[in-house]
């Protein structure tokens, strides 16, 4: 069996979804299985659009989820359990 190819709104939720505590770059790259080139291609347009924010803790960058991306991610369930029916 192949992958299954995700759309862009999918791997946005799941961006969203993962950064919901704060994580770390690399963190975020592994659980959401994507390249280190569409990782940041992803986190930079989040955070440019305010839905991700950059926090530095101990030396680390940590991406948060802001409440507008926590709107967002919302947006996009209600879209994807709407496609479902």
């Amino acid at each position: 069996m192949g992958a299954q190819k995700r759309c862009k709104h999918e791997i946005i939720a799941q961006i969203l979804d993962t950064c919901m505590d704060g994580d770390l770059y690399t963190h975020i790259m592994q659980k959401v299985v994507l390249s280190g080139e569409l990782t940041t291609r992803y986190l930079k347009f989040l955070t440019a659009n305010g839905f991700l924010e950059i926090i530095n803790s101990k030396h680390r960058i940590v991406f948060k989820t802001t409440p507008k991306g926590v709107a967002l991610r919302q947006a996009l369930e209600n879209v994807a359990n709407f496609k479902a029916q």
